[in-house]
């Protein structure tokens, strides 16, 4: 529902709702204090890393005067503004992996004298009027990072990151593939879209909250790529859920650009929703079997063949085996390297880092306006900074030719 602030109004297409001015400000300053705190706890992630790079050595570059070595994360917590907030803590452990290494920023973030609730405020200021540079700024000063700790440099790539928050563009950018997923995230839909770069690297797209996964929600996030630079008159593999209101979207703003893959797990989740547990077994083993062949066309024969003995002892399931049975197989059409074709054949790469955003909101029980999103987005963005490249990356440029050879068979068939 889009919503537009008129003198102490708050109206939509579907209800008007008279606010005094209290309770106006109110709404904004909670809204400004939500951005605040993901903001913050974004550049203290990129402290963390600075911190780390200063006993480690920068990733993926040998050193021989390091301290120790990275060895993943923990669930932890910070205070900021007067409260907890629940982080990923970065783990260190000496060369000899005998001892971890405590990070000095992160217990000095345990305090709760460090960020208190007037540093806060500033952060507000900072995120409402977009001076990203103020916010970083106070943040590390709060910490006791001065500037001659903390180079010039550090704080204006951190700028550029929480910038890249609000403002993140595609323009010039070539998705080679686009996952696409509705998730049930504390009693709403998030509709979360995660693309793949022509080098194979994934990266976050948008994200959309709606009352359920309808094609207006779909479209709107989709028309939203477009404005922010993603080429609509590209071939582009889409993996999507199943979802007819997204299927339909896809079609209406890509056209025939769209080339849709849908999930095989969502498949057989929609298969099993018909089925009992003593017919379920050995579906299931005939579709794996089906869904593990090399050839596009020995599987579709093996699923039909698995529709017509359902059609005598479950035709409802058969009917939903038949349903969008062709697009299960598209990427398998394609003909690409199998370790390639394995990363396109569901959209686990959106439900995945759902499900440590689920942990971190676990004890939250108050939702308010977009707070569900803001909590997606921070999450997401945290998760895409581990994201690794798609297996069969090294393959990628082989999607991309294939795309663009569909491409221009469609050209010669129009003309």
């Amino acid at each position: 529902m889009k919503a537009k602030y008129h003198s102490g109004l708050l109206c939509s297409n579907e209800v008007t709702i008279r606010l005094d001015r209290n309770e106006l400000e109110r709404m904004i300053n909670e809204e400004l204090h939500r951005s605040a705190l993901s903001v913050g706890v974004m550049v203290i992630s990129e402290l963390f890393e600075y911190e780390i790079a200063q006993i480690c050595g920068e990733r993926r570059k040998r050193s021989t005067k390091r301290g120790g070595y990275r060895y993943g994360t923990q669930s932890g917590y910070i205070v900021l503004g007067g409260q907890k907030v629940r982080i990923e803590k970065p783990r260190i452990r000496t060369l000899d992996g005998r001892r971890e290494v405590q990070l000095a920023l992160y217990n000095q973030l345990q305090q709760t004298s460090v960020i208190d609730k007037s540093v806060m405020r500033r952060l507000v200021r900072g995120v409402s009027c977009r001076n990203y540079r103020s916010v970083v700024e106070t943040i590390t000063g709060s910490v006791g990072l001065s500037r001659s700790s903390v180079s010039r440099s550090f704080i204006r790539a951190t700028e550029a990151r929480v910038a890249e928050f609000y403002n993140r563009r595609f323009t010039g950018m070539r998705m080679a593939a686009i996952f696409i997923d509705g998730v049930h995230f504390k009693g709403q839909m998030v509709v979360a879209a995660i693309g793949v770069t022509s080098e194979g690297r994934k990266i976050v797209l948008s994200v959309r909250q709606g009352a359920t996964e309808n094609a207006r929600v779909c479209i709107d996030l989709l028309e939203e790529l477009r404005q922010r630079g993603l080429s609509t008159e590209q071939n582009t593999l889409f993996i999507l859920d199943g979802s007819k209101a997204l299927h339909a979207a896809v079609e209406q703003v890509w056209g025939r650009h769209a080339l849709i893959q849908r999930c095989q797990v969502h498949k057989m989740r929609n298969v099993r929703a018909y089925l009992g547990e003593e017919l379920w077994s050995e579906v299931q083993s005939q579709m794996r079997t089906a869904y593990a062949e090399k050839d596009a066309a020995r599987a579709r024969k093996r699923l039909l063949t698995t529709a017509k003995w359902l059609d005598r002892v479950a035709p409802a399931a058969a009917r939903s085996l038949r349903e969008g049975l062709d697009q299960t197989l598209t990427v398998a059409s394609l003909r690409l390297p199998d370790t390639l074709v394995r990363s396109f054949l569901t959209t686990n790469p959106v439900e995945s880092p759902f499900q440590r955003i689920r942990s971190l909101t676990g004890r939250i029980t108050r939702w308010t306006g977009e707070m569900r999103v803001r909590w997606c987005i921070t999450g997401l963005m945290e998760a895409e900074q581990r994201f690794n490249r798609i297996s069969g990356a090294k393959h990628i440029d082989k999607l991309t030719i294939a795309l663009d050879r569909l491409g221009m068979a469609s050209s010669r068939a129009c003309a």
